[in-house]
């Protein structure tokens, strides 16, 4: 198995995307993370690359520890978060941070034993399986809700004439804190978060992958390729990905954004991760 992986801001210096590779006995494990970015007025944790980028790492890190003793993949997530919450309470002992600057993300976490790969899957990553005989399925279907409720927000933005980035976060401040707040409460958690209140609605997949084979992981920065962009479908964008490389086709995202293509997102350009794995 050939693993390739790339991982770029979407501006400044900050990247609070993280792929994560690893063995751990038989099996070889992929993290595709994504954190979500703050809503908060500060870092109350890691003011160097923010609070979401320390979730993905504390999370990468706690995850790979409790992977040995942990009987399935759902467990060693809760078993990593208890380890990432104790870490963050004690790194802001002393301080009240608000919930809606409780750090959240989204985690797809494939293990890969001999020719058969589990997924384990929070929030809005993307999954991408070439079969060997050329076929491509998403092997993750998911479609974030919320997506649809910020595109809608925006655009009547837009059409008051509110397009300048800063100006447009300032209005969309109150409705992005009120969902961070229910992300870090729901007794049925939509993301990645640090104290569960109830069971993850995680979605767990399973395939058997021959040579010739390919499975591209992704953060929902990298997919705007495919949606809402339309440069690719998802056969063209693993085509692209394996003939061009993963940096020909982050350029490509790249020169899009740069000529106004991420517009109607809340970021005009997004961190963008990928891991192409060909087996």
């Amino acid at each position: 198995m050939k693993i390739e992986e790339i991982s770029s801001p979407g501006g400044g210096d900050a990247n609070e995307d993280l792929i994560a590779v690893f063995e751990e006995g038989a099996s070889t494990h992929i993290l595709v993370l994504d954190g979500g970015t703050s809503v908060a007025d500060r870092a109350y944790i890691d003011e160097e690359s923010g609070d979401a980028a320390w979730l993905m790492r504390n999370f990468a890190e706690a995850l790979q520890g409790a992977i040995p003793e942990a009987p399935s993949q759902e467990s060693a997530v809760l078993r990593a978060l208890d380890e990432v919450f104790a870490r963050f309470q004690a790194a802001t002992r002393g301080v009240e941070v608000p919930l809606y600057a409780w750090p959240v993300g989204a985690a797809t976490w494939v293990r890969v034993t001999g020719s058969r790969l589990e997924a384990y899957c929070v929030g809005d990553c993307k999954l991408l399986l070439q079969h060997a005989n050329g076929r491509v399925t998403d092997l993750d279907p998911y479609v974030n809700p919320q997506e649809d409720v910020l595109r809608e927000a925006i655009a009547g933005l837009v059409e008051r004439g509110i397009t300048d980035p800063e100006t447009r976060m300032a209005h969309l401040l109150p409705m992005l804190r009120a969902r961070r707040e229910f992300m870090n409460t729901a007794e049925v958690p939509p993301a990645l978060c640090m104290r569960p209140q109830g069971p993850f609605p995680a979605r767990s997949y399973a395939a058997d992958v021959g040579a010739g084979a390919a499975l591209l992981g992704m953060s929902d920065g990298f997919y705007r390729l495919v949606d809402p962009y339309g440069l690719h479908n998802n056969a063209t964008l693993l085509a692209a990905c394996r003939d061009l490389g993963l940096p020909a086709v982050l350029a490509q995202l790249r020169n899009h954004e740069n000529g106004s293509g991420g517009a109607l997102a809340v970021k005009n350009a997004d961190d963008a991760s990928a891991v192409l794995c060909t087996f």
